[in-house]
């Protein structure tokens, strides 16, 4: 069984394409060297707000990948960040086609079924 972490991500004004840089420079390569790391993926949902979904293999990793970013994305003056929710659920099952393709920082992985 996966444990899927979803943040709900409010940028500051004008902020998002900070936001969306550090989402895949940054914290996308803490992630992978995360153990228990089985996906990342973001999406813009407005041009202040976004959904980051990470799946973790426990959820003890799925709450480690909180502590991780909420270091990596403080809160403050420099952070692109206005407001960050993050919820942990239970994931029962997680299917994609090999259609699907990863990209991150200008590399393209296929997809493949878990």
């Amino acid at each position: 069984m996966y444990y899927t972490c979803v943040a709900t991500i409010i940028a500051k004004n004008g902020q998002m394409p900070d936001f969306l840089r550090k989402a895949e420079l940054e914290i996308l390569p803490l992630y992978r060297d995360l153990p228990g790391f089985a996906g990342y993926s973001v999406t813009k949902t407005s041009d202040i707000s976004a959904i980051a979904l990470s799946l973790w293999q426990t959820r003890e990793q799925a709450e480690q990948s909180i502590v991780t970013s909420e270091k990596l994305i403080s809160k403050g003056a420099s952070s692109p960040i206005e407001r960050i929710e993050n919820q942990i659920g239970v994931t029962p099952f997680f299917d994609f086609s090999g259609l699907l393709e990863a990209s991150a920082s200008g590399t393209t992985v296929v997809g493949r079924k878990m």
